[in-house]
């Protein structure tokens, strides 16, 4: 407003003609122009809009307005130079005053448009270009990223609906694992469940069948025992009358001679052969009689009925009975030879066991001896059993405590604390595989062919050394290598408290 009535108030000065108030002639003629120019310049101030046309470019915020009001001070002293240094060339009559205003005019037209208003309008542009281009990256970039957000919470959408799936799925097959091993377990209990059950069943049938056949043979051997008893008993007297009588046949020939027709008698009958072949017929009664004793004393020694309890017994004597038992399987045959039984047995104290079921144990170790050989006889000529005879070898022997360390460095052994003694029976036949002797005490595992074997025999073998009497029974063998059953038992058992 200032600026505005400063122009109006040199206007009408112009127009009074007040020409004391200038000390230039010259510029008089200048002075209704200038006035005239500056009220056009003030109205155009207050009126025009700040934001379009030329002073748009000063009032801007970018880097053009910031030049050209940083350039606009310097323009003004510019221009004041410019003045004074025309006023003092006119002082000095180097231009004329037309000159003079000429450059000046031009210097500051070309200063302020050309070089500050377009420079700037110039960098405004780049500027606003440049605005446009970031303003259209970022529009770009905040689209894009919009479009990423969008496909990122897709693909994490996704992906939790794909991990839930992977969960649930994780969930079923584990719960479906959990199912198969409950189900396997089941099945595992349900089956061991009916292998001891057959196990029992078998037990029960063969505990059955050795009872009844213990009834039998004690039986048997006490029906036998008395008319051996009978004759054994009455052979001595027998012996005795028969000696006499032949010494009074004797002494009565010496003392009357026979006549003619007690002679053709006594060499009708071979009284000579009589005389010498009784004594021996009396003899062979008498070993016969010895040993059907002794074959009854091994029934009921092998029997054990009247030792059914925990006692202590010989182990010799259950050996020997049980190999008395099979003598016929191990006697020579037609078209083999007999199997040889070498016993090298220890010195051992009574031992505490069950002899019944210990017996039992003797008889189907051996038996299986027996089958292994005669199996193995089969398939040898006559010629190679004779060079490699077959053999069943009975070792015993007792290991006291102080050695019970040396001993279980080759063989450990669970018994410990206690003096044990150890049966070890061998043969020569054609071994087994390691598969095999693993499966060896399985229940119902068995090499033989159907109809000849059940496969308890050693299981139940196995439960009576090992767990009926706390031992441990083993196997040693190897393909065409023989086959080793190795008995331990402690010599006195754990006392139940």
């Amino acid at each position: 407003m200032v600026a505005f009535a400063s122009a109006w108030l040199g206007w009408l000065i112009c127009l009074g003609g007040l020409t004391p108030l200038y000390g230039l002639d010259f510029y008089i003629c200048m002075e209704w122009h200038e006035a005239f120019t500056f009220i056009l310049l003030c109205a155009s101030i207050l009126l025009a809009r700040p934001y379009q046309g030329i002073v748009g470019v000063f009032v801007r915020t970018d880097i053009g307005g910031v030049t050209a009001r940083r350039c606009l001070p310097g323009a003004i002293i510019l221009s004041l130079f410019l003045l004074w240094l025309s006023l003092i060339c006119y002082r000095a009559w180097v231009f004329s005053a037309e000159v003079t205003l000429a450059v000046l005019s031009v210097v500051n037209f070309i200063f302020l448009y050309v070089i500050i208003w377009w420079f700037a309008l110039l960098l405004s542009e780049r500027d606003r270009q440049c605005i446009q281009a970031e303003s259209k990256l970022q529009s770009t970039k905040e689209m894009l990223q919009m479009q990423v957000d969008e496909r990122t919470c897709e693909l994490q959408n996704v992906i939790q609906r794909l991990y839930d799936a992977l969960e649930e799925r994780q969930q079923a097959q584990e719960a479906l694992r959990l199912s198969e091993m409950r189900e396997r377990q089941r099945a595992r209990d349900l089956e061991k469940a009916l292998q001891e059950l057959k196990i029992t069943q078998a037990q029960l049938i063969q505990s059955e069948k050795m009872s009844s056949l213990g009834l039998l043979v004690a039986g048997v051997a006490h029906e036998i025992n008395n008319p051996v008893n009978f004759i054994y008993g009455n052979l001595t007297y027998i012996k005795d009358y028969t000696r006499d009588l032949l010494q009074l046949l004797k002494f009565y020939q010496e003392q009357c001679p026979p006549t003619k027709a007690i002679l053709e008698k006594m060499e009708a009958i071979e009284l000579d052969y009589i005389i010498e072949d009784l004594p021996k017929i009396l003899s062979s009664i008498q070993v016969g009689a010895e040993r059907i004793r002794e074959i009854v004393l091994s029934l009921r020694t092998f029997s054990r009925l009247d030792e059914a309890e925990m006692k202590e017994v010989d182990i010799h004597e259950g050996i020997e009975s049980t190999l008395l038992i099979l003598q016929n399987r191990l006697k020579s045959k037609h078209d083999h030879p007999g199997i040889q039984v070498i016993k090298e047995y220890g010195d051992l104290p009574l031992v505490e066991c069950y002899p019944g079921q210990l017996n039992q144990v003797f008889m189907n170790l051996l038996s299986n001896a027996i089958d292994s050989l005669e199996d193995y006889n089969s398939k040898r000529s006559l010629e190679e059993i004779l060079a490699n005879p077959s053999t069943i070898r009975i070792r015993t022997f007792l290991v006291p405590r102080e050695l019970q360390k040396t001993h279980e460095k080759d063989t450990p052994s669970p018994i410990s604390n206690s003096p044990f003694v150890v049966i070890s029976i061998a043969d020569n036949g054609a071994g087994m595989t390691e598969e095999v002797r693993r499966r060896l005490f399985d229940p119902f595992f068995t090499t033989k062919p159907v109809g000849k074997g059940t496969g308890l025999g050693l299981s139940i073998s196995y439960q009576i050394v090992v767990e009926t009497h706390g031992g441990r029974l083993y196997c040693n063998s190897a393909p065409n290598q023989g086959a080793e059953f190795i008995i331990e038992i402690p010599l006195r058992q754990k006392k139940l408290k």
